[in-house]
């Protein structure tokens, strides 16, 4: 769980960090230590509030990956977009349709395990 941690704590800042200057055209060397502090922030607020056992915590953090996955898809799509204008190439070998398609497919599928419970 340590080096799960740990390699989380540092991957996800820079991801982070590294779409938010793709996506607004423009470096930026706090982003990364906002994305850190945002992450740490949110890992020892699920720490604190799942407190009484893992069990809690497990369950909390599935929900929340599988729920957010449909925002993850849709803002890895746009950066995508946005890197492929500025480069000049297009987006057709990536075949959008399908992009669009698995989206909406994640968002239904969201939507359905909110419904059931």
């Amino acid at each position: 769980m340590f080096s799960t941690t740990l390699t989380c704590l540092d991957a996800i800042p820079r991801s982070l960090a590294e779409t938010w200057n793709i996506a607004t055209h423009s470096p930026g060397a706090y982003r990364y230590t906002i994305s850190l502090t945002v992450v740490a922030a949110g890992a020892l607020a699920l720490l604190v509030i799942c407190n009484p056992g893992m069990v809690t915590m497990v369950d909390l953090a599935t929900v929340l990956s599988f729920v957010s996955t449909p925002a993850y898809a849709w803002h890895n799509l746009k950066t995508t977009q946005k890197e492929c204008a500025s480069r000049g190439t297009s987006m057709k070998a990536a075949h959008p349709l399908w992009c669009y398609v698995s989206i909406a497919l994640l968002t239904i599928l969201a939507a359905a395990y909110f419904w059931v419970i």
